[in-house]
């Protein structure tokens, strides 16, 4: 269960910059304003979202008597890891997707078919083929810290969940000035 909050929560800011701007399609085409004002908005229902998921694993952690130690602490960090990779991945293809709607309706099938190869719903192996596509699946670092972090696990992936971290902090700072920069043609493209 935690796996899968967590996956749903990296999925659900992944799709949240293109289901902003689709949904404010009208709207930027009539009105100037900050254009990244509609990103934050879609921001902010992922934080919602979350935060309404959380209580049920907590109430879930309650429930089985799941330990807790000090590295739930980290868990803040984690999950901010997670939105931020997912933005990351989102504002990339916010011009291409607002552009062509069928890539944001291909993103859940890719996100699902991502999923299997995640170490979400089954611990992360290290031999084989399944254990070379956990260690370089991006999005498993976070995942693995984040419930290592509610579990009360020793966080055993901290250098990798660090670097993708890092590197999910730049994408979004290199897609934000993307998206300023083919703001005015895709307005232009929709008709404004």
């Amino acid at each position: 269960m935690m796996g899968t909050l967590l996956w749903q929560v990296f999925v659900d800011a992944m799709q949240s910059p293109t289901q902003a701007f689709i949904a404010a399609k009208s709207m930027l085409v009539k009105i100037n304003f900050p254009r990244e004002a509609v990103l934050i908005g879609g921001l902010y229902m992922v934080i919602f979202n979350f935060f309404i998921r959380l209580v049920l694993v907590i109430a879930v952690m309650v429930w089985w008597e799941v330990p807790v130690d000090a590295t739930l602490l980290f868990f803040p960090v984690a999950a901010a890891a997670l939105i931020a990779a997912g933005t990351a991945i989102g504002l990339l293809v916010v011009p291409v997707s607002s552009l062509y709607g069928d890539i944001s309706r291909a993103i859940p099938i890719i996100a699902g078919f991502w999923m299997l190869l995640t170490p979400v719903v089954y611990p992360p192996r290290t031999e084989g083929l399944a254990g070379w596509l956990a260690t370089w699946n991006p999005v498993s670092p976070l995942i693995i810290t984040a419930r290592e972090t509610l579990t009360a696990q020793p966080l055993s992936m901290l250098g990798p969940f660090f670097v993708v971290f890092a590197c999910s902090l730049v994408v979004i700072f290199l897609g934000l000035i993307g998206f300023r920069i083919a703001m005015p043609h895709l307005i232009a493209r929709m008709g404004g």
